[in-house]
């Protein structure tokens, strides 16, 4: 469980928008939201079972397969959200290689902008559902 209270609420956020996309949201949006609560998952299952020297490896490896999801369905949809976190993944995935490289240990600036980096992807998630609601509801009426 993670210790602080941020990185739960975080948690609640992932999971809430996850569900909020899953069912409200388009095919890119559910793909969104699939990518989410798997990446995670898979964050969290890192930091329990790999080796803390290389935690920050692999933890820039599921940066780059994250990444590399996204920017298939960025082609595939074209969608501006999808843009967005590309954006934001790519300052996350340079955050991560900057404290590679370097060989300095995380810190609470590393948390700090790591998990300004996961909400402001939330927000877009959040954003791109209620875009695609919102059509949907224009092209209904």
């Amino acid at each position: 469980m993670p210790s602080s209270i941020f990185v739960q609420l975080l948690w609640i956020a992932i999971v809430g928008s996850s569900g909020y996309a899953w069912f409200c949201g388009g095919p890119a949006e559910k793909f969104g939201a699939f990518l989410f609560v798997s990446a995670a998952i898979l964050s969290l299952a890192v930091t329990r079972m790999v080796l803390p020297e290389y935690i920050q490896i692999v933890g820039l490896g599921l940066d780059l397969a994250f990444s590399v999801a996204f920017l298939f369905f960025v082609v595939r949809f074209g969608s501006y959200w999808l843009g967005g976190i590309m954006l934001v993944q790519a300052g996350q995935f340079t955050l991560h290689a900057y404290y590679l490289v370097l060989e300095r240990p995380q810190d609470r600036l590393h948390a700090i902008f790591n998990n300004v980096g996961v909400l402001m992807s939330v927000g877009l998630l959040v954003f791109g559902t209620y875009l695609h609601r919102r059509t949907d509801r224009l092209a209904t009426d």
